[in-house]
């Protein structure tokens, strides 16, 4: 059965846009914004912060207890870079991944905490804000720097601040959180006043500037960046080589070892993701995907849209983590489902089958397992996965006995689906 969704978030637009469109859509945005206490208490507050490497984005998600801001939960999401690193529009960036990051929580907190602006933006939309607006949470932003509005001198003490303006509308708070140490740009995100903002931010900063729940997020994501870096280079080939001719020969003969070594499991020898070669296939051969899913509960669907202008290839999908939606919309017999359980070849057949029909789509691929840690049998273990592709006229079945958490399966067994869909549009 499918854990329950903690933190639900609103899907107010799209993130497939240019920047010209974004910058609408921020503006479309602003008039939704509320700037009123919408709590009366705080037991749990959260930190968000994200973190780069090369062509990669860590998002991540720490969840403390309030006021002991005693650390409960982290959660995080790495994910390709899709949008343009442009001032005042960091949300169109960091946003999806983040989002993806609060889907995982098992705490809802009660306010959340951002690396970054509230208010205190062009167009009043810093990613506290907008994130604030998805999430239907009170969110504080709170940035190392200015990016809009002016103030005055801030004293040396702690709990100074200035008010930060922009003519004579209130932006947000320059606010020391340490004697004689730099001060930090606090502003208001959404459902939350400037001065509670304040009074949050105080009491989550000890020793520190930052505050602690913004400063725990951020090391949280450059610790995973280490671990990121770490296995790649745990699992990188060097050598020492004399010139460069003889450097380019003991490349093309390790080049073509690993080819022989790994065959097909090898997809791109570039910086492309997974996902991005299964997309310029898809657009390659003009063809359409669609998705039906349990176990993974529509991560195959989101792996295939993190690429943007994947609306030309994806179809849509069904998420029938219940056996009653798979009868209802993915049109699967009771009794066939009775014979041999949810997770079976049969079912998952069925389920490839309907949601290419009822998608319109060329390509339909299914995923129907046992994630756990509950649901297994003494047949069944934690880690069986079925999945399907299938086009009307060829049909592939995979079986799998995938290890790991709950979160591991999944995400193994959505990667394996998707390059399931690679193989076979490479005629592998």
């Amino acid at each position: 059965m499918e854990d329950k969704l903690i933190l639900k978030y609103l899907n107010l637009h799209s993130w497939e846009v240019s920047p010209q469109e974004a910058i609408k859509t921020q503006k479309d945005l602003k008039s939704n914004i509320s700037l009123k206490k919408s709590f009366s208490k705080i037991d749990k507050i959260a930190g968000a912060d994200v973190s780069y490497y090369k062509n990669k984005m860590i998002a991540g998600i720490v969840i403390l207890k309030f006021p002991q801001l005693k650390i409960i939960e982290r959660q995080s999401f790495i994910s390709s870079i899709n949008f343009p690193y442009i001032p005042g529009l960091l949300t169109f960036r960091e946003g999806p991944s983040l989002l993806a990051a609060f889907k995982k929580i098992k705490n809802e907190p009660d306010i959340i905490l951002f690396d970054g602006q509230g208010i205190a933006h062009p167009r009043r939309m810093g990613i506290a804000t907008h994130l604030g607006l998805f999430l239907d949470k009170p969110t504080i932003g709170c940035a190392k720097s200015r990016l809009s509005g002016k103030y005055a001198s801030v004293g040396e003490e702690k709990g100074d601040y200035a008010l930060l303006k922009e003519g004579e509308e209130v932006l947000g708070a320059v606010l020391r959180t340490r004697r004689k140490v730099k001060p930090i740009f606090v502003s208001p995100g959404h459902k939350i006043d400037l001065s509670n903002s304040i009074e949050i931010v105080l009491k989550c900063t000890e020793k520190y500037k930052l505050p602690i729940p913004v400063r725990e997020a951020h090391l949280f994501v450059n610790q995973l960046k280490n671990n990121l870096v770490a296995n790649i280079k745990a699992n990188q080939i060097t050598a020492t080589v004399p010139t460069e001719e003889k450097t380019k020969i003991l490349l093309n003969d390790l080049t073509a070892r690993l080819k022989k070594l790994l065959g097909n499991y090898i997809y791109r020898s570039d910086d492309q993701t997974l996902e991005e070669v299964v997309g310029n296939l898809l657009k390659t051969k003009k063809l359409k995907v669609a998705v039906a899913e349990s176990c993974t509960g529509g991560m195959l669907g989101e792996m295939i849209t993190r690429i943007p202008g994947s609306s030309k290839y994806f179809q849509g999908g069904v998420i029938s983590y219940n056996a009653k939606v798979k009868e209802d919309l993915l049109k699967v017999p009771p009794e066939v489902i009775r014979k041999y359980g949810e997770v079976s070849k049969q079912v998952a057949k069925l389920m490839a089958e309907e949601v290419r029909k009822c998608c319109h789509s060329d390509i339909g691929i299914s995923i129907t397992g046992i994630a756990g840690p509950g649901g297994a049998t003494e047949k069944k273990k934690v880690g069986l996965v079925y999945m399907t592709l299938t086009d009307g006229k060829k049909t592939i079945a995979r079986k799998h006995q995938l290890f790991g958490d709950r979160q591991l399966i999944r995400s193994r067994a959505a990667r394996r689906a998707l390059n399931m869909l690679r193989n076979y549009l490479s005629g592998i």
